[in-house]
């Protein structure tokens, strides 16, 4: 039944014209569905590492320079803290 679900939301997804991505299948072709979920529904470490390493060629495709809103955590100093606006 969750794979009848997961088909059915990426055919939506394409008959809507948007880019669809299979995570389902992604989880379950892995075989080894014990280590990917903590919970039987929510990703462990390594599950989201398996996202992050399935969408990341997707997004980088849809988004060549993503906006940087808030500075990188290296470039942080107590200064810059202190100027904050």
């Amino acid at each position: 039944m969750v794979g009848q679900y997961a088909q059915v939301c990426l055919q939506v997804g394409q008959e809507a014209g948007v880019t669809t991505v299979d995570l389902f299948s992604t989880f379950v072709d892995s075989g080894d569905l014990k280590s990917l979920l903590l919970d039987g529904l929510h990703p462990s470490a390594l599950g989201s590492d398996r996202i992050w390493h399935t969408l990341r060629p997707v997004i980088t495709t849809k988004v060549v320079d993503p906006p940087m809103f808030f500075p990188y955590f290296g470039d942080i100093t107590m200064e810059s803290l202190q100027n904050w606006e």
